[in-house]
């Protein structure tokens, strides 16, 4: 799958994304437009939401015994099904997220929030105070000064924790002088380091920021 430049993912994409059944190649072609379009960030995390919703809802309709109700329901269900298709699609949505959500919707607009900015501006060693946190286990975005770095079209990076472990590694084209990547899944509290490579393996820069509690 290859996304053209000012074009933005389909919500089918990003759903199969969600629920990890793109392949291996789609599934970095959409990372790497992640990477720079916030418009399809916030689309993701919306649909991560929805999707969990759809599956609490369920849990709940179960829970309730919805079962039992069935043989009374029976005409009112061949009369929804008899319209038309997107009608009843939306109005079984829009049941399961008020069953899932109920009084709990302001827990879950928060959740669609766009993801925490952090601002990277130097070498492990030095830390600028200008240099932000994120909270654990929160989706955020990496904003990376690549000023006095040599030009290239591309930047491999890679998450490193205060044990020197790997976490995480991609790689991102830069705009502006700045390098960003998304890191969807968080990570825990601690202390961190982002290392750019050239787009072989030379090392060019490191920089520390933390995770908060």
């Amino acid at each position: 799958m290859q996304l053209e430049t000012g074009r933005h993912a389909s919500d089918e994409v990003l759903e199969q994304y969600s629920m990890a059944r793109l392949d291996t190649r789609a599934a970095q072609a959409l990372e790497e437009h992640l990477l720079i379009c916030s418009g399809c960030q916030d689309n993701l995390t919306f649909a991560d939401a929805y999707r969990k919703s759809m599956r609490n809802a369920a849990l709940e309709l179960r829970r309730q015994g919805s079962a039992q109700a069935m043989p009374h329901g029976k005409r009112w269900f061949r009369e929804l099904v008899g319209l038309p298709k997107p009608v009843w699609i939306l109005g079984m949505a829009a049941l399961a997220l008020f069953v899932a959500t109920g009084s709990r919707w302001p827990l879950i607009h928060s959740s669609v929030a766009q993801p925490a900015l952090v601002l990277l501006e130097s070498k492990r060693g030095a830390e600028s105070p200008l240099n932000s946190s994120t909270p654990a286990a929160k989706p955020f975005t990496l904003m990376l000064d690549l000023t006095a770095l040599p030009p290239f079209p591309q930047y491999r990076l890679e998450i490193v924790n205060a044990a020197d472990r790997a976490i995480f590694g991609t790689t991102a084209a830069p705009a502006n002088n700045e390098l960003r990547a998304m890191v969807a899944k968080g990570l825990p509290a601690g202390m961190y380091y982002v290392r750019v490579y050239a787009p072989g393996p030379e090392l060019l820069r490191e920089y520390g920021f933390p995770v908060g509690n």
